[in-house]
């Protein structure tokens, strides 16, 4: 047994492989008639086959649902391989799946990401009577209005902006609400006095986070992996305990919890970085140690990017000139210019006089 002491820890890593069809998805009406073939490529007479496309989840009969006109995603092609979504490769240049999710705001967008990604909820069923239960878009459209509306609410938190709009008192009970565009929830939250508003919010939150959880659970997984441990090198841990999403739209959720709670490995969970109000992974950020923004964490190329854009300005000064503001492409920053270093005017004054125009 002592050989497994140094694996003992709880669970923070994650695992999870979602399904991808190979010629991704299309939408298709509720009750409308697709060839099995899209969905099942078979050789032979049944490759012409039609069947009904139904809503998953849902008891409607084919009359009924032709009335609801809802749209729904169709896989195509065969299931030619699995997708690891917490790879590297999966958080695009340190940008959490969770911040590109809540960016997708066109019909086009959700099947590229669902082309990507596979489905929020794995599973297309067929029953006796030749119908196929999909997955609905609506579905993608709620969550979508969910995770954005918490990551604003979060971002307000964290940048110490007002919160008490997403309040309201009612007796001993205090109501939090999560309201977006497609979706809404409320928390019922016990009233507890002299509360600082943020805080009642940030409980809130944290209940909310703590629904979508139970929604869309995680289980745990047990699988073998390479670490490298101080003074033995790199070793085999046989038997390492991982948190295993149970769909899509529960790593989604997962990676949110465990940013938020930060309670997550550095490579999974996100934090907000103060330049820009966007999420990146901890791995891929630093903390500032000098005032002001003391402790605050910013993305190491959103660093990069704050200062380029300063210099262009101070060059812009020195020559009398001045830099157009929101110019397309260019990263837009929550914090001015002058807030971090010298400010802009003064920087560019010392340079007019250390290198005066001949």
């Amino acid at each position: 047994m002592e050989d497994f002491q140094v694996y003992q820890d709880p669970p923070r890593a994650n695992l999870f492989f979602n399904p991808v069809p190979s010629k991704g998805f299309k939408l298709v009406k509720i009750g409308s008639e697709v060839s099995i073939s899209d969905v099942q490529p078979i050789s032979g007479d049944a490759s012409g086959w039609n069947i009904i496309a139904m809503e998953r989840g849902k008891d409607y009969s084919q009359e009924e649902a032709k009335k609801f006109n809802s749209l729904l995603l169709l896989p195509v092609g065969r299931i030619d391989h699995q997708i690891n979504i917490f790879h590297e490769y999966s958080n695009l240049d340190g940008i959490p799946l969770f911040t590109q999710f809540s960016r997708l705001n066109t019909d086009e967008d959700i099947l590229q990401f669902a082309a990507n990604y596979g489905q929020l909820i794995n599973g297309v069923k067929f029953d006796n009577c030749g119908q196929l239960f999909l997955e609905p878009l609506q579905l993608w459209k709620n969550e979508i209005s969910l995770v954005r509306k918490a990551l604003t609410i979060w971002s307000s938190l964290d940048a110490w902006e007002p919160v008490h709009q997403y309040l309201k008192p009612e007796g001993d009970k205090v109501l939090f609400f999560i309201s977006g565009k497609n979706a809404s929830r409320t928390v019922i939250l016990k009233s507890i006095q002299n509360e600082q508003k943020r805080e009642t919010v940030k409980r809130g939150l944290a209940q909310f986070i703590d629904i979508k959880m139970l929604e869309y659970p995680a289980t745990v997984a047990h699988a073998t992996e390479e670490r490298k441990v101080r003074g033995k090198g790199t070793v085999r841990i046989p038997y390492r305990s991982f948190l295993r999403p149970t769909s899509l739209i529960s790593a989604i959720w997962l990676q949110i919890s465990q940013s938020f709670f930060k309670d997550g490995e550095r490579d999974i969970i996100a934090r907000r970085c103060f330049l820009t109000g966007d999420f990146f992974a901890e791995s891929d950020m630093r903390q500032r140690n000098a005032e002001p923004f003391k402790g605050q964490y910013y993305s190491i190329r959103g660093m990069r990017n704050f200062q380029r854009q300063k210099n262009r300005r101070i060059e812009a000064a020195a020559e009398g000139k001045e830099v157009k503001p929101d110019r397309k492409g260019a990263t837009r920053f929550l914090v001015d210019f002058d807030a971090i270093g010298e400010p802009v005017a003064e920087v560019a004054k010392a340079q007019k006089k250390t290198h005066p125009k001949k």
